[in-house]
């Protein structure tokens, strides 16, 4: 018997220690209802738990954003309602005044007023609606600081085909002087749909010269009662057959077979349409059993086209065309595009337009005109040689002009020498002459067709074909050379400190979206472009200089943080917008837990109604219809506000869900399970009473070293 080491007193001392450790866990977790209160009750169900919560905290705080939201779009889109009212509005106040019923100085005026009135109130909406400081209705939530939209300077170059007016250096006496020469032709022909109401057949006919430069024609026939529409002309032109109410009547040309043939319209000609655009070019060869067959270009001529449509369903459908675009014909418009609209009706070009044209660059070697001498210049049919005023002239026939120049005169001098005496050879009769020509800085020539020579249009059945010095007076037809298809300038400048996801920026009615996750989704047609929180603004610029060059563009390169054109086949301004407002609408910042919210502009301008005026009769005809295209813009508008309203909600249904399930995953892992828990304690709590009452026996045991001591 030992009395300095109880060890069964130990022993049930450890046990009981043990069992108020226990009991104490199972009181900490029956009075905070947690089962995990640090981490060392369940280091990896910590982990998952704190994940779980941030994730429910992220989830509820969307629930929020996304009322939020709703409650922005839901001002945006109650503001448009009174927006909408007003234009109803003002389509009854056009339609009233639009009656013959009333006095202009008068009743209009007053009538005017009020629109005036209606105006400034949609401008007023769209100042001043806002959503907690963030207007909603100006047009600011679409823009961006990012990127500043440059300006493209557009060149003159028009398409280029085998149109040949002269080449210069023609060899003379064995000597030749190169020249550089940039050939263009193109002619365009302005028409609308017209409707033969006249009781008879109608004809619409076209004079042009084959490859072997003889005269031809080709009839279309539109039948009493049919319409003739551009689109059926150009179809009818290009396959030699009938389209739809337009009959392919005849072609005096002959086909090509592989022989040498002269060729038909249809062979030596391509015809496009461009909305109410006819443009007629010049091929550059023709594929046929002998593939090696070239059409001829210098044989090819001015194309004449002509009807014999009634004046009254000529004028008719020129009036359609006015008022289809614009409902006026005080203010016809140029050719181009407003507002995304393709335009349909086009002012007439003055009469000095030019339907084709060279420039030709003199040798820079020719420094003076005894350097020039013996030199010529081919154009049409009439050879220019140039004569020193000092030297002997050699080698010619006899049938060449002679352009006599000083000894001392520069390459400029000896270009406007040239010009003038092309200018001044007009032998139309015999179809050699015919052109203009002029001389600019640097030894520059440029020849182009007259207008006699050009294109000749009959407006109506009762003119005689006219060239387009007629053409200001009577617009059913128009001519104009082809528009340009090269650019320069600055497209875009970056600022990567202010890049946001999905800023994009527009060229050439093409769209390029940044995105910052390869994933994310982009608008249909637009094209991707991913960039990174660490790119530089030249690094932006680098991407989209990339991509424009994989899209076609040409001469489009990185200029620091600038996208530079040189030469470019863009024609059109670019511009530059933000992502709009980004609502966060999921517990991440991944882009599909981001919504972008873009509102126009509802001003009167950006309706268009802000020239509307109502205080003459035309002007209050015109007023309809632009006043109800405001109407689809402003009810396209709130409809995709709807839109938006519609998917907040099925987004906070979604994420409430989500919150919940997630809610209740994360309860599985960190409560505590009461009735498991009371019953371990209630079983810990019986062993340490238990072990009080074995260290109070095993206290006990030492005790009886004193009966051997009696």
């Amino acid at each position: 018997m030992r009395i300095q080491h109880n060890i069964a007193a130990l022993n049930a001392y450890r046990q009981l220690g043990n069992n108020n450790n226990t009991v104490s866990k199972n009181l900490e977790k029956l009075s905070s209802g947690y089962r995990i209160n640090r981490a060392g009750d369940d280091a990896a169900g910590l982990a998952i738990s704190e994940k779980m919560r941030a994730q429910i905290t992220g989830l509820e705080t969307a629930q929020k954003n996304a009322n939020d939201g709703i409650s922005l779009v839901q001002t945006a889109e109650g503001a448009l309602t009174e927006v909408h009212s007003m234009l109803n509005r003002m389509v009854e106040l056009a339609d009233q005044s639009a009656n013959a019923t009333y006095q202009d100085q008068v009743d209009r005026e007053n009538l005017q007023k009020e629109v005036t009135s209606l105006k400034s109130e949609i401008n007023r909406i769209s100042d001043s609606t806002n959503f907690n400081g963030i207007n909603l209705l100006d047009g600011s939530v679409n823009k961006t600081s990012a990127v500043t939209a440059g300006t493209i300077t557009a060149t003159s170059n028009p398409a280029v085909s085998s149109k040949t007016l002269g080449t210069f250096g023609t060899a003379v006496d064995g000597q030749k002087k190169d020249a550089v020469a940039a050939v263009d032709y193109s002619a365009k022909v302005y028409v609308g749909d017209i409707k033969n109401t006249s009781g008879a057949d109608k004809t619409i006919t076209l004079a042009y010269k084959d490859n072997a430069g003889a005269s031809q024609t080709i009839t279309l026939t539109v039948a009493d009662g049919k319409t003739a529409t551009t689109a059926d002309v150009v179809a009818a032109l290009n396959t030699g057959a009938n389209s739809n109410d337009v009959t392919f009547t005849s072609d005096s040309g002959t086909a090509f077979d592989g022989s040498g043939t002269a060729g038909s319209f249809k062979d030596l000609y391509d015809v496009t349409r461009d909305g109410n655009t006819i443009v007629i070019k010049a091929k550059t060869d023709k594929t046929s059993s002998d593939p090696d067959e070239v059409v001829d270009g210098s044989k090819l001529g001015g194309i004449s086209v002509g009807t014999t449509f009634a004046a009254s369903d000529v004028t008719t459908a020129t009036e359609t065309l006015k008022e289809e675009y614009d409902g006026t014909t005080e203010s016809p418009i140029a050719f181009g595009s407003l507002a995304g609209e393709e335009t349909k009706y086009v002012k007439s070009e003055a009469a000095s337009y030019k339907v084709a044209s060279k420039e030709l660059t003199l040798d820079p070697a020719i420094t003076n005109g005894k350097a020039a001498h013996n030199s010529a210049i081919t154009v049409g049919d009439h050879t220019y040689v140039i004569q020193s005023s000092n030297a002997e002239l050699k080698g010619t026939t006899g049938s060449e002009k002679i352009v006599t120049v000083d000894d001392g005169d520069n390459a400029d001098t000896v270009a406007q020498k040239l010009a003038a005496a092309i200018t001044a050879d007009s032998d139309l009769a015999s179809g050699n002459g015919g052109y203009v020509a002029t001389a600019a800085a640097g030894g520059k020539l440029t020849i182009s067709e007259s207008t006699a020579r050009g294109a000749h249009i009959r407006d109506t059945a009762s003119e005689s074909a006219t060239t387009a010095a007629s053409i200001a007076s009577n617009k059913a037809l128009t001519i104009k050379a082809a528009a340009a298809d090269a650019g320069n300038g600055t497209l875009a400048t970056f600022d990567a400190s202010k890049m946001v996801n999905g800023t994009s920026v527009t060229a050439n009615g093409k769209t390029y979206t940044f995105v910052s996750n390869a994933n994310a989704e982009v608008a249909e047609g637009s094209t991707k472009i991913v960039f990174s929180s660490t790119d530089s603004s030249e690094d932006l610029a680098t991407k989209l200089a990339t991509q424009l060059t994989a899209d076609g563009v040409t001469g489009a390169s990185a200029d620091g943080a600038a996208v530079k054109l040189t030469n470019s086949n863009l024609t059109k301004g670019a511009s530059a917008e933000g992502a709009g407002l980004t609502l966060q609408i999921g517990d991440t910042a991944d882009t599909f837990n981001r919504m972008s919210m873009k509102i126009s502009s509802t001003s009167a301008k950006s309706l268009g109604i802000d020239s509307v005026d109502i205080s003459t009769a035309s002007g209050a005809a015109a007023a309809i219809a632009v006043v109800k295209n405001a109407i689809n813009t402003v009810s396209s508008t709130r409809g995709d506000l709807g839109a938006m309203q519609n998917r907040l909600e099925h987004t906070i249904n979604n994420l409430s869900v989500t919150s919940e399930n997630m809610s209740a995953a994360e309860s599985r892992v960190r409560d505590v399970d009461m009735a498991k828990e009371m019953m371990n304690y209630t079983k810990n709590n019986i062993l340490v009473q238990a072990s009080q009452a074995m260290l109070a026996q095993a206290n006990q045991v030492p005790q009886g070293v004193l009966q051997l001591l009696k």
